[in-house]
């Protein structure tokens, strides 16, 4: 990885600055602990926070929080019991060093496995517990100098009082982060395209959570890492799907030259300590032994509490013997280690071998360990992470093909609009080396999606395919007036069919996922003696229904959403359906009614023939989630040609118990 690459160079770069009189200017160069902690490391975390699988984040947080957390003080307790065994360091420095040598530093490793495209949930639990851990290492680090812990009867005098500033710096500084991200949040709403605004907002953000946080003698770490995380969860709201990509771009850009700068500056740093320090020979017993101390408590955090949280985590939760291995092995040291130990008093007993030990194990993290975690992966069968719908059956394919690029380009970024609006996770598919390749994800549903020229693709399983056509064609009835005339375009019987072009069947289908239909719909909202012959009498009159029964706030505001929504688009969908719905304000709910007209009406349909069944369906403006959800059952319950033919013969209780028996 080019970061290891960096520490050689920059020890390259110390060795002629210390030989060459044309840089001699440069050896007396340093990294600082306010270099680091003030400028360097308020980027590296916010970045990593608002860049991380906030899904995956949640789902293994338990074993990140034991390791950030329990697992520090497990690896300072054995580091500190162990070095005064061998060596002249008292107690309190032992622990002192135990703290600020147990912070992660995965930054090689993450990008080793960038490239090698390595699991995404191995990335997250390396990724995750070193967000949490710098915090609890600086946290801990910082309470044992402070309170003068030189020995035993310091640990007991001081333990609980310890403890209780351990809460309340960690959770103040959750809490100065949390205001802020939100503050800041709040800021991105003004202009949601501004992307000058989101910009400067993050920057801005990412450096005052951890600098007031760590003027009220708070958490910075957390701080920042709060304020990330707020930002990444509130971002579908404050951000738009492009620009989220364009902030994403930003923030690695910012991080990589910050990460440039610190691993160049820590081999040059290294190779001058160890070249003016003259009692390095005095030292090199104790860095070398102390080597296999610190891999021992390594090793006894992964194989204590992994395998304890395995005992009680389902049998999808639990964490791998070769991932076990890859956490041991993958736990680099970096940035905190160094300007904790720079931190530290000259007055301070034992200071100097601390330094020592500390540029000591990381300088073997970093050139032994990383070179070496590529070939211990693949000797452990850890292979490369699989496209989504890799090996899973009924996968089908599908292409729609637009006018021109243009306005492809358009339609596809409404379709991710919509996804995401829908509760989809948006990522682009970096494997497939198409910049335009997404995957599309919420829960066990994925859908594959790239634009080509004028064409957009999407491969998915064959039971999510009246899903997609819903997706599909929802979007276009959102689409900008401007584009009124994509009926014309983008080749309706292609797409707006969506009961005659369904591909699943009725034992494909996953129950689990269709919403019930009969909860919006109770028996007296179904009739089947609608009286009106016209499109808009029938949509008024099926309106009424629910009027009268006081299901609507607004009865004008709800018969003019439906107009403009027929005005977009017919919403009849072919096969005999009509499907007229709206987002209205003022109601919690789905609400839906259902008419059937026997001798059929004319409903401007995209197959030009008469509607027999109509289905009006109002949805709350404030949550689009359930929205679509609907018109996916409905669609599948209307799927079946036999099911429509009963439907239009059967009385309304009839209906009711076809559709419940479905």
């Amino acid at each position: 990885p080019y970061t290891i690459g960096l520490v050689v160079i920059g020890g390259l770069w110390a060795f002629a600055a210390q030989h060459l009189q044309l840089l001699s200017m440069m050896s007396h160069l340093s990294l600082s602990p306010d270099l680091i902690l003030f400028i360097i490391l308020p980027t590296l975390i916010f970045d990593a926070a608002i860049n991380i699988d906030i899904h995956l984040l949640y789902k293994n947080l338990v074993p990140i929080l034991l390791l950030a957390f329990v697992g520090i003080l497990i690896s300072t307790v054995v580091i500190g019991v162990s070095l005064p065994l061998f060596s002249s360091i008292a107690l309190g420095g032992a622990l002192l060093f135990g703290a600020l040598i147990s912070a992660t530093d995965p930054v090689a490793v993450i990008a080793l496995f960038d490239e090698i495209k390595a699991p995404k949930r191995l990335l997250t639990l390396i990724d995750g517990e070193s967000l949490f851990n710098d915090a609890t290492a600086i946290v801990l680090f910082t309470i044992i100098l402070e309170k003068h812990i030189f020995s035993y009867q310091d640990i007991v005098k001081n333990f609980w009082p310890g403890f209780l500033s351990f809460i309340i710096v960690l959770f103040g500084g959750i809490l100065i982060g949390g205001i802020v991200g939100l503050l800041g949040s709040l800021m991105l709403k003004i202009k949601k395209g501004d992307m000058i605004l989101q910009f400067t907002v993050t920057l801005i953000t990412a450096y005052i959570s951890f600098i007031l946080a760590d003027r009220l003698e708070v958490s910075g770490v957390i701080s920042t890492l709060t304020a990330g995380l707020v930002f990444k969860a509130t971002s579908e709201f404050t951000i738009r799907r492009r620009n989220r990509d364009s902030l994403h771009h930003f923030w690695k850009f910012f991080s990589f030259i910050a990460n440039s700068f610190v691993f160049l500056l820590l081999g040059f740093t290294e190779f001058i300590i160890f070249k003016t320090t003259q009692s390095i020979q005095r030292y090199i017993w104790i860095i070398l032994l102390s080597i296999p101390v610190i891999i021992l408590a390594r090793i006894c955090i992964i194989y204590t509490l992994i395998p304890m949280y395995n005992t009680f985590a389902g049998k999808k939760r639990k964490i791998s013997k070769s991932y076990q291995a890859i956490l041991l092995w993958g736990g680099l040291r970096g940035a905190v280690p160094v300007a904790l130990v720079f931190s530290i008093p000259h007055s301070y007993p034992g200071r100097t071998l601390i330094l020592h030990l500390t540029f000591g194990f990381i300088l073997f993290t970093l050139l032994f360990q990383g070179t070496t975690i590529k070939y211990f992966m693949r000797l452990l069968g850890i292979k490369p992470e699989k496209n989504e719908l890799e090996g899973v059956q009924n996968v089908v394919s599908s292409k729609y093909s637009f006018g021109n690029e243009y306005l492809t380009t358009l339609v596809m970024n409404s379709f991710l609009d919509t996804f995401s609006e829908e509760g989809f996770f948006v990522a682009r598919d970096e494997e497939s080396g198409n910049p335009n390749a997404y995957i599309l994800k919420k829960q066990d549903i994925v859908f594959l999606t790239s634009k080509e020229g004028k064409e957009i693709a999407f491969s998915h399983k064959k039971m999510n395919t009246n899903y997609l056509h819903t997706m599909l064609y929802e979007t276009l009835l959102e689409f900008d007036k401007s584009l009124q005339n994509v009926s014309e375009i983008v080749k309706p019987e292609e797409l707006k069919i969506l009961v005659d072009t369904s591909a699943e069947s009725e034992e494909d289908y996953n129950q689990k996922r269709e919403i019930n239909v009969l909860k919006y719909i109770p028996s007296d909202q179904i009739v089947t003696n609608l009286s009106s012959s016209g499109k808009m009498d029938i949509i008024k009159e099926l309106l009424d229904i629910l009027n009268k029964k006081g299901l609507i706030p607004n009865n004008e505001e709800a018969y003019q959403a439906l107009l403009d929504r027929e005005e977009i688009m017919t919403t009849g969908i072919g096969a005999g359906i009509a499907l007229p719905h709206a987002k209205i304000s003022g109601i919690n709910n789905i609400i839906a009614v259902i008419g059937v007209k026997k001798e059929g009406l004319d409903f401007q349909a995209m197959d030009k023939k008469p509607v027999y069944i109509v289905v009006l369906i109002l949805s709350p403006a404030s949550d689009p989630v359930p929205h679509i959800q609907f018109l996916a059952a409905i669609t599948k319950l209307l799927s079946n040609k036999e099911r429509r033919e009963r439907i239009i013969e059967s009385s309304s209780s009839q209906i009711y118990q076809i559709i419940k028996d479905q």
